[in-house]
């Protein structure tokens, strides 16, 4: 093997090695984050789509997230219980109730992000723009991979 395929194969050993570590690293840090231990993948998918596109319809909870109905009113409860979200009745239309963020936890959360997206931009500051482009092409594609049945 060439020197330069044997480098290849290291560097590609080394990311998905961090990539691995990455992952677990985030989980760890969105527990820290929500102030519960106790919060699962569905619950930290529900919340993070209600904290950037807003209040959503137990339905859209289910169909983002991947889970029955039934599925989306026992998670909604779990974090209702928590007081990470409120349900709201639609004014217009009483048969409808929104999922919403509680005041409190979107104030908690907002200045976390914020200060997480602070950081990230300073570190990727340092990276040339055809850096990033690679930086960003792997993080979308590896997205892409990890929603996939079996990760294929």
């Amino acid at each position: 093997m060439s020197n330069n395929a044997s480098s290849k194969k290291n560097f590609i050993a080394n990311i998905v090695r961090a990539t691995a570590e990455l992952n677990i690293a985030m989980a760890s840090a969105q527990h820290v984050e929500f102030g519960h231990a106790d919060i699962g993948l569905s619950d930290l998918r529900a919340l993070r789509l209600i904290e950037t596109s807003g209040p959503q319809l137990a339905s859209a909870i289910a169909s983002a997230v991947g889970i029955t109905a039934a599925s989306a009113t026992s998670l909604i409860d779990r974090l209702e219980a928590k007081g990470l979200v409120q349900r709201v009745r639609d004014p217009n239309d009483r048969r409808q109730v929104h999922v919403h963020l509680t005041l409190q936890y979107a104030r908690r959360i907002s200045s976390k992000s914020e200060n997480r997206k602070r950081s990230l931009a300073d570190l990727l500051s340092k990276y040339s723009a055809q850096e990033l482009g690679v930086i960003a092409d792997y993080l979308q594609k590896n997205i892409y991979l990890l929603g996939k049945p079996g990760g294929k």
